[in-house]
């Protein structure tokens, strides 16, 4: 194992080494280092066809690109003695697949017990980049940079690792499902990761509009600054509670009721079928953020908890058939009329919720006599 380099990275305040190591020497600290990064993704079980060219490609001596890891601590003067002992340490931002596929292809060799193909392989030379002195959200940054190889992440599994600190809501009784859980949403208490943090997201920025790739880096910043004050993640809970509250509320207002089967056979799948299946979508979660955030600007309430009082107040004026059949007939309106679906519905939503939950509002805290007014005002504004 060689130094060939050093440079400083001004981005994420740290250096930046590039080493050169047999792929023996790389397996005796990467296989300490699988499982240690809590933002890495599991392994990609698709793309074999990629996967196995590259096997083939190892067995003839060739070259791959660099893998990136990264360590927290300082290095030293030895740089093998430095990496050896923070082997347990490091993470893999880059090059996991071919972490494994390096593996795989030694274990086959192994079973095969070829020991001179063996010793051929684990001679090859890797380059490695190591960040060494980088923070958690400097991880978070060249992660997210670094995400362009044969299978990057999708945007929820990006999403999901930004706002990984979020996770720890146990203390609330409610559930957060991430991607690598593969497992489906359908209890009350549940919610998907990803699209509550869209809601806190426009929350934040009082705006409904989603994610997309490009906004990822720039709210690292964002998230750094909040992670910095006291109340950082107390504020996501708060506005976790304040969403499960509404949640609840409207699913004890239209009780076990669904849209009847003549209506569904009428105008085809819906909508929502039932109060959790309307309001746990994601655009109804950010339409939902948004409109907290605008209401708290102009004083309607001065924190989650007041809120939270607010919204137990709401009530259902007709029977809870005829909610289910207005907001999905106003749904499907929407699905005739607009060019951009999802955004359209997003900001439906945050038309609603700032007409169900405005004291100024003729529908204050009413379920269903907000829908009428809020789709004029989305009308008019979009059609």
């Amino acid at each position: 194992m060689k130094l060939l380099s050093k440079i400083s990275d001004g981005r994420v305040n740290c250096d930046n080494l590039l080493l050169e190591m047999s792929i023996g020497e790389y397996l005796r600290i990467a296989e300490a280092a699988l499982g240690q990064n809590e933002f890495q993704r599991r392994r990609v079980k698709g793309s074999k066809t990629v996967y196995a060219l590259l096997k083939e490609d190892l067995l003839k001596g060739c070259v791959i690109p660099p893998l990136v890891l990264s360590v927290a601590a300082q290095p030293t003067d030895d740089i093998a003695q430095f990496v050896e002992a923070q082997k347990a340490h490091l993470l893999i931002l880059d090059g996991l697949q071919r972490t494994y596929t390096i593996i795989d292809v030694r274990n086959e060799l192994i079973a095969k017990n070829d020991e001179h193909e063996l010793a051929k392989l684990l001679s090859l030379p890797l380059r490695i980049e190591l960040y060494c002195g980088i923070n958690r959200v400097g991880v978070l940054y060249r992660m997210l940079t670094l995400n362009t190889g044969q299978t990057p992440m999708s945007l929820r599994q990006q999403i999901e690792m930004l706002y990984i600190d979020f996770t720890n809501v146990a203390d609330t009784g409610l559930t957060l499902v991430r991607e690598v859980d593969g497992i489906a949403v359908t209890e009350l208490n549940q919610y998907n990761f990803k699209e509550v943090v869209e809601g806190f997201s426009s929350f934040l920025e009082r705006d409904e509009l989603p994610f997309d790739r490009a906004d990822l880096l720039e709210n690292i910043k964002g998230l750094d600054n909040l992670s910095k004050e006291s109340p950082g993640q107390d504020v996501f809970k708060e506005f976790l509670l304040t969403t499960h509250e509404f949640i609840s509320k409207a699913n004890e207002l239209i009780d076990d009721n669904h849209l009847s089967k003549e209506y569904k056979e009428s105008n085809g799948i819906p909508w929502g079928d039932n109060a959790l299946e309307i309001f746990k979508r994601p655009q109804c979660l950010t339409g939902f953020g948004a409109a907290l955030g605008r209401l708290k600007d102009v004083k309607v309430f001065e924190n989650f908890g007041e809120a939270r009082g607010l919204i137990s107040n709401i009530k259902l004026t007709d029977p809870p058939e005829s909610f289910l059949e207005l907001i999905n007939d106003k749904m499907l309106d929407i699905k005739r009329r607009s060019k951009k679906i999802g955004n359209s519905q997003r900001l439906f939503f945050a038309y609603y919720f700032r007409e169900l939950l405005n004291p100024e509002a003729d529908n204050y805290l009413s379920l269903d006599g907000a829908i009428e007014p809020s789709y004029r005002k989305f009308e008019s504004q979009t059609f």
